[in-house]
């Protein structure tokens, strides 16, 4: 009990583990954000794999690696411009190279396992990684097949503009520059500056979409910590929803609890 005690009293804005995909969107900042995109990319260059890639390191977690590699190769292939970050470079190049030629397999093991947005993303990422020459055309490669799979998607929601009021905000970056024309500019982000509290889609507005916008740099400044940032933030009425959940089903609640749950019921309701 004086567990779950000390855990209602430090319940806040949450707290989420820094990921190589949003800090690579971040990085990108380079000419926007000096400072911030210069601390997000020497993060990344901290936290390149063993072999190569970008992810979390265990569990291995295929979909992740692709993404994160992707996304911090164009990042280091943009501002890379030290000995270092050269060397990083020519390791994630290796790194990628295997992962894509093992992608039809390692996707296809876990087709459900795709983190949001992921069919949508990858294959704008993919677009911009052979641009700038970092992998090879995809063609019929499962990378490049899932540029189709976006195109489909796309057309089924064709005529309905991406807002705050829309979960599919929370990965706006899959608009690319193609499509920016499907986002609802003017009632994208929210109170906080953010595009679905996600710093990788507020990064994306900031650099694509509203170039520079003060409020979307004000919310990355004030979540990066140590130049990484988190999958999204902040996330309070998950965690609130998540550990009161968890309490409800655990049996009769004792006294002594309900005066420490009743300030995060009242945040709820008037937050959410």
């Amino acid at each position: 009990m004086n567990k779950i005690e000390s855990l209602l009293n430090e319940v806040s804005l949450g707290k989420m583990s820094n990921t190589a995909y949003d800090t690579a969107w971040i990085a990108r900042l380079g000419e926007i954000d000096w400072n911030l995109s210069s601390e997000a990319l020497n993060w990344l260059c901290e936290h390149q794999l063993r072999d190569g890639s970008w992810g979390v390191e265990k569990p291995f977690y295929y979909h992740d690696r692709v993404i994160s590699t992707l996304a911090a190769m164009i990042a280091l292939t943009y501002r890379g411009r030290r000995n270092r970050d050269k060397a990083q470079i020519e390791r994630g190049l290796v790194a990628l190279e295997k992962i894509t030629s093992f992608a039809t397999r390692g996707l296809a093991a876990d087709a459900n396992g795709a983190p949001a947005g992921f069919e949508m993303i990858v294959p704008t990422l993919v677009a911009e990684a052979e641009r700038l020459g970092i992998i090879k055309q995809q063609g019929e490669r499962i990378l490049g097949r899932l540029s189709r799979l976006r195109t489909a998607k796309l057309a089924k929601i064709a005529g309905i503009k991406i807002s705050r009021q829309i979960t599919t905000a929370l990965s706006s970056e899959l608009a690319g520059k193609d499509s920016i024309e499907m986002l609802d500019i003017e009632n994208l982000q929210e109170s906080n500056g953010s595009v679905g509290n996600s710093p990788a889609a507020t990064a994306y507005l900031a650099l694509d979409v509203l170039p520079g916008n003060k409020p979307a740099l004000e919310y990355l400044n004030s979540f990066v910590q140590d130049g990484g940032a988190p999958f999204v933030a902040p996330f309070e009425i998950f965690e609130r929803l998540w550990i009161l959940w968890n309490i409800m089903i655990s049996g009769e609640l004792d006294q002594t609890l309900k005066p420490l749950l009743k300030p995060h019921i009242d945040y709820i309701e008037n937050n959410w």
